[in-house]
């Protein structure tokens, strides 16, 4: 049973996790930065040689497969 004595506690616990998860986050634009210079103007086998298959696969509106 939770008293009232242990839900700042918890409370703090929470937001240090939060904070945690947070840091670990990269800007789309990092991310950008990072892989997209590295990728654009590339075929994608270059991809698929650094990440693997893709996992799955869906056929869009314009009946290209993505």
């Amino acid at each position: 049973m939770v008293t009232w004595g242990d839900l700042p506690m918890r409370f703090i616990t929470i937001a240090i996790l939060a904070m945690c998860v947070a840091a670990c986050a990269g800007t789309s634009q990092q991310v950008l930065s990072k892989l997209g210079n590295k990728y654009v103007g590339q075929n994608v086998d270059a991809l698929v040689t650094s990440f693997g298959p893709p996992t799955n696969t869906f056929k869009m509106n314009s009946g290209q497969t993505s």
